[in-house]
């Protein structure tokens, strides 16, 4: 473990102008010839196969994140086409709108176009 305050060669800067999750305070990490006492290494780390394996499932949760929120995203719409009234009928029964949310649905399935 690194103390970000009292290690030389060690600085963070705040990350401006995100996008999403801004609640979340992330940093750009800088680290130049930084030494960590013996006594902050993580016992039971011995590979980076092991760090490796917490990533990958930090990985799998950011995806099921994004997936969450678009299905928040169409519930929402979903919920306000049926409510939403013009010419006297709920917006969800013209046919351009359930074409709309049926190509929100068919989004969802779609997988990322990454290195997966």
């Amino acid at each position: 473990m690194v103390e970000n305050k009292t290690t030389p060669g060690f600085s963070v800067e705040k990350i401006q102008n995100k996008i999403s999750l801004k609640i979340v305070q992330n940093g750009l990490i800088t680290m130049r010839d930084v030494r960590v006492p013996e006594e902050n290494h993580l016992q039971e780390g011995h590979s980076f196969r092991e760090a490796a394996r917490v990533l990958r499932m930090t990985r799998y949760l950011v995806g099921w994140e994004a997936t969450g929120n678009q299905m928040g995203a169409y519930e929402h719409a979903l919920a306000y086409a049926q409510q939403r009234l013009q010419f006297g009928k709920p917006i969800a029964s013209f046919q351009l709108v359930q074409d709309l949310l049926a190509r929100m649905l068919k989004q969802r399935h779609r997988l990322p176009v990454s290195g997966w």
